[in-house]
């Protein structure tokens, strides 16, 4: 689903037990919400490549943080999706 013909572009779910590790409650389920989020985009035909990468991770931060404000996230973590750069083709905030 992540990959792009021609490209090499690889999105490694945020899931994985180094990155929730010692996390909050609130953390977790804006993560879920983050990637449930992509599998949005894949299903409406976006594709995740060098290209749309910046997009399309700007665009799950973005709803990780309305989850996250109504799960509770603290403000550290808030800060951190704002200047979120998790992904190697991922640019600054807009």
């Amino acid at each position: 689903m992540y990959w792009s013909q021609g490209e090499t572009a690889k999105r490694r779910p945020a899931t994985r037990p180094s990155y929730l590790e010692g996390a909050s409650a609130a953390w977790i389920a804006s993560t879920i919400a983050h990637e449930a989020y992509h599998v949005k985009q894949s299903y409406q035909g976006q594709v995740y490549n060098l290209r749309s990468a910046h997009k399309m991770e700007r665009e799950a931060n973005r709803f990780q943080m309305r989850v996250g404000a109504k799960s509770g996230l603290s403000p550290s973590e808030s800060e951190y999706l704002n200047k979120d750069t998790h992904t190697l083709y991922n640019g600054p905030p807009d």
